[in-house]
């Protein structure tokens, strides 16, 4: 028994298409991998999927990007599938969220290295002002 590729499965002599998958990039540098296949019957019933709807599924894969898996009910028209996942910006929202995240733990250790440095250098300052008060004051004996 053969085992199917990426794209399609045997059945009977035939070849029907499982899944589908490719990457679908954003204006703002955001890009999302969808990924599209049939429900299981677990899945359908537990998210009570009827016939012709669909169920997807994000989260964040890395930086500025995030997979989608949709969940097409097996009478989901699979020519219609791409469209459906192309118009739909699942996974979008999942990619920003997370930009935004780290766009805001980046600022927030700028800002933390920003304050270390200023304590650093005020410490330094005082310090070179005492010795200098010190030397100021207590001059050395000149033999």
């Amino acid at each position: 028994m053969s085992v199917p590729n990426e794209d399609e499965i045997t059945v009977e002599g035939g070849h029907l298409p499982w899944m589908i998958e490719f990457r679908q990039d954003y204006v703002d540098g955001l890009s999302v991998k969808k990924r599209g296949l049939d429900a299981t019957p677990m899945v359908m019933r537990k998210y009570d999927i009827g016939p012709n709807e669909v169920m997807a599924f994000s989260n964040y894969d890395r930086r500025n990007q995030a997979i989608s898996v949709f969940h097409f009910h097996p009478d989901f028209p699979f020519d219609n599938r791409r469209e459906y996942m192309e118009i739909h910006s699942e996974g979008y929202e999942v990619a920003e969220e997370a930009l935004i995240d780290m766009r805001a733990a980046a600022q927030h250790q700028r800002t933390e290295r920003k304050r270390r440095v200023k304590l650093f250098s005020r410490s330094i300052v005082v310090t070179l002002h005492t010795m200098m008060l010190y030397l100021l004051t207590h001059p050395p004996d000149a033999r």
